[in-house]
């Protein structure tokens, strides 16, 4: 699941300031065939994670309005900051069940909520 807080603010006519800040909360299930030796048998484990994702700042200039001959020209920048829990570092755990190797796989602790590096906004905003 995914819930975002929008916030718009209208600066000026022609300026507005947006910013987006993701809280989310995802569940992972991870399989493994051939448990116990038999082909059709599957081993499964889940995890989850929760929490502020990557927070996105941007800003919208219109530089031309439109005309009955042209459309309007709309500068767009942003940054997208890694606040949110990076898939890097998280700690994994080895599973064994039944002292059976068949069985045994690995898992992380948690599920990342970000991706760990600066970038651009996914998409412009459009007035």
């Amino acid at each position: 699941m995914n819930y975002n807080f929008a916030a718009r603010w209208g600066v000026t006519p022609r300026l507005t300031l947006n910013l987006d800040v993701p809280y989310l909360w995802r569940k992972t299930v991870y399989q493994k065939g051939g448990a116990g030796g038999a082909a059709a048998a599957i081993a499964q484990e889940e995890t989850t994670g929760s929490g502020v994702g990557d927070i996105t700042a941007s800003g919208n200039f219109l530089m031309l309005p439109e005309t009955t001959g042209r459309p309007e020209v709309v500068l767009n920048a942003g940054i997208t900051a890694p606040t949110g829990q990076e898939p890097y570092g998280i700690p994994w755990r080895v599973l064994e069940r039944d002292d059976d190797d068949f069985i045994r796989f690995a898992v992380p602790e948690e599920q990342p909520t970000g991706n760990g590096a600066f970038g651009r906004p996914a998409s412009a905003c459009r007035r």
